[in-house]
């Protein structure tokens, strides 16, 4: 059978990486990991048999199958609904003009930080260059969409908070009677352009709960009381950051906000920190949703790359995604 007479796969879409370094096997891993019946991992094909792999010789030829194992069947019957470059070194790769020619047969082609993006809901901190955030797609926010945002977040906290104050009320109470006053208590964030505002919660630690300094929280964090942990679990200790959004320091949707302290930390890590206060913090996110808390800086590192994703692809439905997920999340207690 000719190259000409292949099809495109229509059942579960089959994705090829072309590749032969740490990109190509990070891929496939990925592929493996987080597919979850989205895509099929049909292969890992070296560049130097990219050519014959896509576009065999004729099929008076029959050296090719024999050559290329059973590759060649999938080759010369099927073609991938997918294929992601994932080269380590470009030079030398498949030329462009085939590329060209498998988008004009029906093949989407991608290059391997777009398809992980999509794949993984991420954007990978440490493998990404400075140009992709520069000349990509997406991290614009107009400003419609910034008033519309604010705007209609700003309606629905005041809207919330007839149904937050006499949950926020009962936890007051059981606060009260487990360790005392205070109650709530207040913390200087980071929040749009790098301003400093305080951030509202109700208390789930012990009242000296810094009394060795600032920490990262952790799930078996011995500071935090046992109505507090309920209190974690349910998200119900975030509820009185709702006034914050009606003052315009926060967002109902957003990165978290970081302390100050942590955040000149983060900046030693990666410069692509200061991106998560290009727009508010929001009370939940989809780091949140995605990965819940973190306790050091690699996981730090790894909620940056949810963050990110969500600054370059913010949508309306991609907030309203978040709101479904975070109230799944409270209603199976799935928090700390």
């Amino acid at each position: 059978m000719s190259a000409a007479r292949a099809t495109v796969s229509t059942d579960r879409p089959s994705v090829v990486v072309i590749g032969d370094g740490a990109k190509a096997r990070q891929c496939a891993h990925a592929l493996i990991n987080h597919g979850r019946g989205r895509f099929r991992l049909a292969g890992v094909v070296r560049p130097a048999d990219a050519e014959r792999f896509f576009f065999p010789p004729a099929a008076d030829h029959p050296d090719v199958e024999r050559d290329l194992g059973n590759r060649g069947d999938v080759a010369l019957k099927r073609l991938p609904a997918r294929v992601v470059v994932a080269l380590d070194d470009r030079r030398g790769s498949m030329p462009v003009d085939r590329l060209v020619d498998l988008r004009f047969r029906g093949v989407e082609v991608q290059d391997v930080a777009t398809f992980l993006e999509e794949l993984t809901g991420k954007i990978p901190v440490l493998s990404i260059h400075p140009a992709d955030l520069a000349y990509g797609p997406g991290f614009r926010l107009s400003r419609a969409k910034t008033i519309a945002k604010v705007g209609g977040e700003y309606l629905l906290a005041i809207a919330m908070c007839a149904i937050a104050l006499p949950i926020i009320a009962l936890a007051a109470l059981g606060i009260l009677i487990e360790t005392g006053r205070p109650i709530f208590y207040t913390q200087e964030r980071v929040g749009l352009r790098g301003r400093i505002f305080r951030v509202i919660k109700l208390r789930t630690m012990v009242k000296d709960a810094e009394k060795n300094g600032p920490q990262f929280s952790r799930s078996d964090d011995a500071r935090i009381t046992r109505f507090g942990r309920f209190l974690r679990q349910t998200r119900i200790d975030e509820l009185p950051q709702l006034i914050n959004v009606m003052k315009g320091e926060m967002a109902l949707v957003g990165p978290r906000p970081e302390r100050p302290m942590f955040v000149e930390q983060y900046r030693e890590l990666t410069p692509y920190c200061a991106f998560r206060h290009s727009v508010r913090p929001g009370i939940t996110g989809w780091a949140q949703v995605c990965y819940g808390y973190t306790a050091g800086n690699s996981e730090t590192l790894e909620k940056l790359s949810y963050d990110l994703y969500y600054i370059k692809n913010f949508s309306p439905w991609l907030d309203i995604r978040i709101l479904v997920k975070t109230v799944q999340t409270v209603l199976g207690m799935e928090g700390l």
